[in-house]
């Protein structure tokens, strides 16, 4: 399915009046794809990075503009340098996320159950305390995920985009203003949008 529609989305991308093209085939990443659900638990998501690195390499490589070929060597150390350290600092946010929940219903839970709990380990949070560290987290994660994966993906596949073959420069402006009334960006074209969002099928 991801294919299919990768597919549609390039063949109906323009730039100007120049047509994007893509030539992939579902059956040619079947086998990575499904040796990636088999050890997705087994590796605790690793192999999804894996097989992203992958996807991006074969869609890219089978993308073309005219006569223009393009190639995007990244590897699994590429994508794990970015979504591991974002991993873990999710893991960090959502624990202290948790901890602040417990901290801050466990006395009222108690309390109406008639358990005293003046002797017990139980954290004790300020609920406005914790109201407040609720809102931050919210304010804070998108801007974390932009800074530590959107970003550093557009700088990676900016430094590591690489295209083979010739164009006619002035031909090529020349078309570029012309605007198509249809088409997506170079980006979408070669799917390196730069969203955060994890995608795994066919």
């Amino acid at each position: 399915m991801m294919i299919r529609l990768h597919k549609y989305r390039v063949d109906n991308t323009y730039l100007g009046q120049e047509r994007f093209t893509f030539d992939g085939k579902a059956i040619d990443i079947f086998w990575q794809w499904f040796l990636c659900g088999v050890l997705a638990y087994i590796t605790l998501g690793l192999s999804v990075l894996w097989f992203m690195a992958f996807l991006i390499r074969y869609t890219v490589s089978k993308t073309r503009f005219g006569p223009l070929t393009f190639s995007l060597p990244v590897k699994f150390s590429d994508y794990a340098k970015i979504y591991v350290p974002f991993a873990l600092v999710a893991i960090v946010a959502y624990l202290l996320f948790a901890i602040l929940i417990f901290a801050t219903a466990s006395g009222p839970v108690f309390q109406a159950a008639g358990i005293d709990v003046g002797d017990l380990p139980v954290p004790k949070i300020d609920p406005i305390i914790a109201y407040v560290t609720f809102f931050l987290i919210g304010i804070l994660t998108p801007t974390i995920t932009a800074m530590m994966i959107t970003h550093r993906i557009f700088s990676l596949f900016a430094d590591k985009l690489e295209t083979e073959g010739e164009i006619d420069l002035d031909a090529f402006v020349q078309n570029a203003q012309e605007v198509s009334k249809r088409g997506e960006g170079l980006a979408d074209a070669l799917d390196v949008g730069g969203g955060a969002g994890i995608e795994v099928g066919l």
